[in-house]
């Protein structure tokens, strides 16, 4: 299998995971157009695109690590017991609300939810959360894509 296969399939399989094309576009930062040509084999998919499908595809893999893992922090929190030691993910102490739509975001600007980031990703810690309805959460979420 040639790299530019490796790169078709593993943006096929992105967009599977996030559910179509329109998400997939605005989750690698691109226009609808430009995706839908790499995902019809009409241009070659570029390596930046590449590397954030890859996150996509790893994070998903991973996702019930973290939900299991958000779950037992849960746990501690609300039964006063101490956390992990160098685990668990941050939930700034919110109750009763939907932790897993936050988001994740990268001093480099990228970002992903909450529920498709994995420890097993290419990505490092140094992320920030962003709450799930706030207006940051708001303006990240509807940010156009590059053409």
């Amino acid at each position: 299998m040639s790299a530019g296969d490796t790169y078709y399939r593993t943006l096929i399989d992105a967009c599977y995971i996030v559910g179509d094309e329109t998400v997939l576009a605005q989750r690698v930062g691109y226009a609808l157009p430009m995706v839908l040509d790499w995902l019809m084999c009409t241009k070659p998919v570029p390596v930046d695109v590449f590397l954030k499908a890859v996150d996509i595809v790893l994070s998903h893999s991973q996702r019930h690590v973290l939900n299991t893992d958000v779950f037992l922090d849960e746990v501690r929190r609300r039964n006063n017991l101490a956390p992990r030691e160098g685990r668990g993910i941050e939930t700034s102490g919110r109750t009763g609300v939907d932790h897993f739509h936050d988001i994740f975001l990268w001093p480099d600007a990228f970002w992903c939810f909450r529920e498709e980031y994995s420890r097993d990703s290419l990505r490092g810690a140094d992320y920030r959360v962003v709450s799930k309805d706030s207006e940051e959460w708001k303006s990240i979420t509807d940010t156009p894509v590059r053409k």
